[in-house]
C-alpha cells in the first residue's frame, strides 16, 4: 500500500486537455478556488494549437507538473497525468469539468476520513441532474456508474491493476473499473456532490459506440456474450426509445400530482 509522507500530497488533481482554451480556462479558476488544501494539479495537454498552452503557462505558477505533446488518445493522456502525479489519490478532472463551488473543505474531510479507501466516488451535476449513487458491482458490470468527475482512485491501484488500456478509444474508464471486482466491498461510496461535468463529452456524444465498448470490455473480463449482448441491446432500446420520451414522462408526472 502507498504510504503518505508529509511530501505527498493527498490529492492529485488531474486535467487533460486539448484544443479547448475555454474550456480550461473555467477548469483552472475552479481548481484554484476549490482545490482541497495540500493537493497538486497535473496538466496534460495533447499539443494544443489554439491557446490552450498560453493559458496553462498563466497559470503555471499553481500546476505542479504539465506537459504539452501529442498523444496516442484518451487513455493515454490519462496514463500521463498517473505518471505525472505523486498524490495519494488521483481525480481526473477534465477541462470543461469543475470541482462544486465551495467543496474545498468537504472534500477535503472526505479524503481525511477514508485514507485507505482503494476508491472513493461521489457525485457529479450535469445540466442540472445530480449523478453518481452507491451499486452492486453487477450494476456497475451492466454500464458505469462511476463518475470518473467524481472518483477519487488510490494512485498505486495503477501499479498493481495496471494503466488505462490505449487500445481503447471509448470506455477505457469502465473496462479499468472492471479490474475493481476484487475488492468492491472496499469502494466507498459518498452523497458529496464533487464536481460539475461538462454536457457533450466524448462517451456520451458517442452512446452506441460507448455501449458496443462496453460491451467489448464485459465479454474481455468475463466472457458470457450472450448475457453481455443482452445488456447492449437492453441499452440500446433504451436509448433509442425510451429516453427521447423522458420529457413526456416528466411532463406527465408533474400532471398528476
Amino acid at each position: 500500500m502507498q504510504q503518505t509522507t508529509l511530501d505527498t500530497p493527498l490529492l492529485s488533481l488531474v486535467t487533460i486537455v486539448w484544443n479547448a482554451r475555454e474550456s480550461f480556462v473555467a477548469t483552472a479558476q475552479s481548481v484554484l478556488n476549490d482545490a482541497p488544501p495540500g493537493s497538486e494539479w497535473v496538466v496534460v495537454d495533447g499539443g494544443s494549437t489554439d491557446g490552450t498552452v498560453d493559458e496553462i503557462k498563466a497559470v503555471s505558477d499553481h500546476v505542479a507538473r504539465w506537459i504539452s505533446e501529442k498523444d496516442r488518445g484518451i487513455a493515454d493522456a490519462f496514463n500521463k497525468g498517473v505518471g505525472l502525479a505523486r498524490g495519494r489519490y488521483v481525480l481526473f478532472l477534465n477541462a470543461g469539468d469543475c470541482l462544486m463551488p465551495g467543496v474545498r473543505a468537504e472534500l477535503d474531510a472526505l479524503l481525511r476520513s477514508t485514507p485507505d479507501a482503494p476508491v472513493i466516488v461521489g457525485r457529479i451535476e450535469m445540466s442540472g441532474r445530480r449523478h453518481g449513487r452507491a451499486v452492486p458491482f453487477w450494476r456497475q458490470y451492466m454500464r458505469n456508474h462511476l463518475p470518473h468527475q467524481a472518483m477519487l482512485i488510490r494512485r498505486d491501484l495503477f501499479d498493481s491493476l495496471g494503466g488505462y488500456d490505449e487500445k481503447r478509444r471509448l470506455g477505457m474508464d469502465f473496462e479499468w473499473s472492471l479490474r475493481l471486482r476484487p475488492m468492491w466491498s472496499e469502494i466507498v461510496f459518498s452523497p458529496l456532490v464533487i464536481a460539475r461535468m461538462e454536457p457533450g463529452g466524448v462517451s456520451i456524444s458517442n452512446a452506441n459506440k460507448t455501449f458496443a465498448a462496453y460491451h467489448d470490455a464485459r465479454v474481455a473480463h468475463f466472457g458470457m456474450p450472450l448475457l453481455s449482448r443482452a445488456t447492449l441491446l437492453y441499452y440500446t432500446i433504451k436509448k433509442r426509445v425510451l429516453t427521447p420520451m423522458r420529457p413526456l414522462i416528466n411532463r406527465l408526472r408533474q400532471q398528476t400530482r
